[in-house]
């Protein structure tokens, strides 16, 4: 790559190249700027795996942009493209399929699940407790106030009735 412009008469410019290749990762990295982090990917990464770098600068940008998932996109874009460069794509496939492991305990869905099975599972508590012990002893076993143990005992027919429609 030519290190100037020179035009005949019209303009003579020199400027420094920088080899990236070259230049320690380390500065951009300690930024909290997107930019610098996504152009970490072609500087030496020292003694440091490309795989460790690749996830950590991936896991940095998932944190400055968590609200942000247009943005998010468009630096794993640059980050894609960059680092076709240093020859890491396999590193930032690898550290894309880690973002789509998604927590599932965290979805909504799986919180309103495990309340209902927390829930039926009170219930039948409750049922089998009534059936050898009364409401008030039911309810100091527990800890629940008695209005609570009979509410349990009545919400417990509703769903042994939707139990026996479903199987009809």
């Amino acid at each position: 790559m030519p290190d100037g412009i020179a035009e005949a008469t019209l303009l003579d410019y020199r400027y420094q190249l920088v080899d990236m290749h070259q230049v320690n990762c380390a500065g951009l990295l300690v930024q909290d700027n997107p930019d610098a982090l996504v152009l970490a990917v072609l500087c030496d990464f020292g003694d440091r795996a490309p795989e460790q770098m690749v996830h950590y600068i991936v896991r940095r940008l998932k944190e400055l942009l968590r609200q942000d998932d247009k943005r998010f996109r468009e630096y794993m874009s640059m980050l894609e493209i960059l680092s076709e460069n240093r020859n890491l794509q396999a590193q930032i496939k690898e550290a894309e399929k880690m973002l789509t492991q998604v927590d599932v305990k965290r979805l909504p869905s799986y919180q309103l699940g495990y309340e209902d099975g927390e829930a039926k599972n009170q219930r039948q508590v409750v049922r089998q407790l009534l059936c050898q012990l009364d409401a008030s002893r039911v309810a100091e076993l527990l800890g629940l106030d008695i209005a609570e143990v009979e509410r349990i005992a009545s919400a417990q027919d509703d769903d042994a009735t939707r139990d026996d429609q479903q199987t009809d």
